[in-house]
């Protein structure tokens, strides 16, 4: 198919900068091959190549390739990133305080999170009030299945764990993890043992979905 004139205007070979083409945005459509030469006449004109499937606009020297449409994914954001408009990842936090009112934390249930979004789990975050031990395992269930159990674990065989005389501990990796929570899940924090610490900081970087 050879190149085609599309003109939003009245003069079938307007000139650039001319009352008729003051509002046109498309110059024609057809192969990449067949496009008009790019010159002054045509600066700032827009081409669609139909055999890419991607628009050009000249340059007055050149036909350049058009910046195509920014397209995010489920979950992410808008944001500025370096001065350009970009989709990221919307990261969040899930936050519970463990505090067991100024003496050793207690095994057990001691916290408990509703989360309202789809999320995936990317790294689980303990932070302690003074040098301890502690694990605190994760269970997770729906609100209909209300209320969790210890066989709703989802952490599997490595619970995020402060060993002993630590203050901090960070995973990434998650091994054998559950790691997506779907919105309207309940997560309870349960401490499976603790020595010294009395308070924790648990913190679930999650990424929605």
């Amino acid at each position: 198919m050879a190149f085609t004139t599309g003109f939003w205007s009245s003069d079938p070979s307007p000139t650039q900068g001319t009352a008729e083409n003051m509002n046109m945005c498309l110059m024609g459509y057809g192969p990449k091959s067949d496009f008009p030469a790019a010159a002054e006449s045509n600066k700032g004109f827009h081409a669609f190549a139909t055999d890419e499937g991607i628009m050009y606009y000249s340059n007055g020297s050149s036909w350049e390739m058009c910046a195509p449409p920014i397209i995010g994914t489920d979950g992410q954001e808008m944001a500025m990133v370096s001065g350009v408009p970009a989709f990221r990842d919307d990261i969040v936090d899930i936050v519970c305080m463990i505090n067991g009112g100024g003496i050793e934390i207690t095994t057990g249930i001691q916290g408990a999170t509703m989360v309202d979004f789809a999320c995936e789990i990317m790294q689980a975050t303990l932070l302690a009030d003074q040098n301890g031990a502690i694990v605190i395992d994760i269970w997770k269930d729906t609100y209909a299945n209300f209320p969790p159990t210890d066989a709703d674990s989802i952490t599997a065989s490595a619970p995020p764990t402060i060993s002993a005389s630590g203050r901090k501990a960070q995973d990434a990796t998650l091994t054998g993890w559950t790691k997506t929570i779907s919105a309207g899940d309940i997560l309870f924090y349960n401490v499976d043992s603790c020595t010294s610490i009395t308070w924790c900081l648990i913190v679930l970087k999650v990424k929605k979905l």
